[in-house]
């Protein structure tokens, strides 16, 4: 699996964005509203947003809990 973003950080020089073309048997999945790109094999371990939503409640949870939310 590789992770590519297309929105480098401020501070990194501006580069070109890439053209992601899957190949045979991987596929070209995006999230973040297509910010993030993600090329992967179709068979085996995937990336799935399972492990952000998590983080996510657990961020708002815990802000919860120290009373910021």
């Amino acid at each position: 699996m590789r992770v590519l973003s297309q929105s480098p950080p401020e501070d990194l020089p501006r580069r070109v964005p890439l053209e992601l073309q899957p190949g045979p048997g991987e596929t070209l999945d995006s999230i973040c509203g297509g910010g993030v790109q993600v090329l992967q094999r179709r068979q085996g371990d995937r990336f799935t947003l399972d492990p952000l939503l998590l983080a996510h409640f657990a961020m708002v949870e815990g802000a919860a809990q120290r009373g910021g939310g």
